[in-house]
Order: C-alpha cells, then structure tokens, then sequence
C-alpha cells in the first residue's frame, strides 16, 4: 500500500465516487480502520461505477479481516462475480468463510518491555524452527522466511488436538 496514491485523484479528472474512494484508501493507510469502514460500506452499496464498487467491496473485506471482525465480514453480501448475473457469486469469496470465524475471538498479542533472545534450531527438513506453547503443551513452528510478511499458522488438526482436552 506504501506505494499507492489516493491524492492522484485530486489533480485528475474523477468523480465524486473516486473521490470518495481515494478518500477511504486514504483513511485505511493512516490507520483509520472505522472511518474508511463507513465510506467503502456506502459505496460498495450506492456507486453505479462498477470498478469503485468492486474495489470499496474488496478494500472493505480486506479491512474488516486485517482487524479480525469476522461477524461483520461474514455479515457482507457477497458480490457477484459477473454484473450481468446476480445469482453467480464468487464461491471462495471471503464473505462466505468468514462465518467459521465469526464466533472466534480477536486476535491478541502482547511483547514483553525488552529484548527476548529465542533459541532456533533447525528441522530434519532443514526448516528453521522456533519452541511456542499452545494451550501450554510445548510445540515447534516452523519459521517460514520465504515469504513477504511472516505468518505462523496452526494446521487444524494440530490445533485441534492442542485444544481438545486441554492439551
């Protein structure tokens, strides 16, 4: 998103849709989840230009996900994956998994106030490899370095067993 210029608008020829488009990425950039929120929900709703509406949609969802507001998410209408065909909806749209995690939790995380030193090791697979605990039961994530943001992700049947019985 670094990368992206909501002010292109203002110097250019645009609608007032555009412009309130450019105004809500603007808005997501500077950390204003809620007020952009507001503004993509109504263009996604009101806009007869067909390109903002997908765009606020997708912005939309994307924002609602990065703060873990599955109910909300899961609450959106799907859109459709072709104008012309309203009962054609796109079947790995978020919207229509979000309701598996509208009853999840948000996310939490906590830092310590100063530098933690964690000891890696290395897989038999030659992954780097990091001790956590879930539920705490000690466990071993891999740490995935070939990826642009790292992510550590529990498989389901890991997570489930942790969870099942307290484990």
């Amino acid at each position: 998103m670094a990368n992206l210029d909501p002010d292109y608008v203002g110097g250019h020829p645009s609608s007032p849709d555009e412009r309130r488009f450019a105004a809500a990425l603007r808005m997501v950039m500077s950390g204003q989840h809620d007020e952009a929120e507001l503004v993509l929900d109504s263009l996604s709703r009101s806009t007869s230009d067909s390109i903002i509406h997908s765009a606020a949609h997708i912005l939309l969802t994307a924002t609602l996900q990065y703060q873990d507001k599955w109910k909300d998410l899961a609450d959106l209408s799907p859109v459709s994956t072709r104008a012309s065909d309203s009962t054609e909806r796109d079947r790995a749209g978020v919207e229509l998994w979000a309701a598996a995690f509208k009853g999840v939790s948000a996310r939490t995380m906590a830092f310590p106030d100063k530098p933690v030193v964690v000891p890696l090791t290395i897989s038999l697979a030659g992954t780097p490899i990091i001790p956590v605990q879930i539920n705490g039961k000690p466990r071993f994530f891999w740490l995935d370095t070939g990826v642009e943001h790292v992510h550590s992700v529990i498989g389901s049947c890991r997570g489930m067993r942790c969870a099942a019985a307290g484990e």
